[in-house]
């Protein structure tokens, strides 16, 4: 069964051996602009143009290609929030892998009576102490496994996408880690 493939001339090139161009079979002008309109939704065979878009392997293939679009939108939301920041005492900081090892870092010079300027993503300058950093540390942990642990949200994300059978179920899908 040749699918209608069309070069950037418009010239149609089948996935087969199988090689037409519209002016090769009978179709109405209807049907011509319905085929400019929707080039890929549509086969031939017999010599006669035939609507694809309901069938198991269109819809298939269409089902894949939507899945990878929501893999990718689920890998920039989460990206975005890891970067995006945690709240300590009302100051928002940093929440990047730089930022953890500095506070990393941090925490691993200081004494228990040790005070450090540190500031936040907004240049706010908060005076810590290293239970500050401990607790700052704790937030920064719990951002990165509620994401990326055995089950987070990211892991629920991926298998709901990869579950889905069908569009309207992958649509159904709100990508969200706003919550965390």
């Amino acid at each position: 069964m040749p699918y209608i493939q069309f070069n950037n001339t418009g010239a149609i090139i089948s996935t087969t051996e199988y090689t037409t161009s519209l002016d090769e079979i009978e179709i109405t002008q209807e049907q011509r602009a319905l085929v400019d309109e929707n080039r890929n939704k549509f086969m031939v065979k017999d010599a006669l143009l035939v609507d694809i878009s309901q069938t198991p392997d269109y819809l298939a293939r269409k089902l894949e290609e939507a899945k990878e679009a929501k893999l990718a939108e689920n890998k920039q939301k989460r990206d975005a929030r890891l970067i995006g920041g945690v709240d300590y005492e009302g100051v928002l900081f940093d929440s990047d892998t730089d930022s953890k090892i500095n506070i990393s870092i941090q925490l691993s010079e200081m004494n228990d009576t040790d005070t450090v300027v540190w500031k936040g993503m907004n240049n706010d300058r908060v005076l810590f102490t290293k239970q500050d950093f401990v607790n700052l540390a704790g937030l920064l942990k719990k951002l990165t496994v509620d994401i990326w642990g055995d089950g987070g949200l990211d892991d629920q994300y991926t298998k709901a996408i990869s579950d889905a059978q069908t569009l309207s179920k992958l649509e159904e899908i709100e990508i969200d880690y706003s919550k965390i």
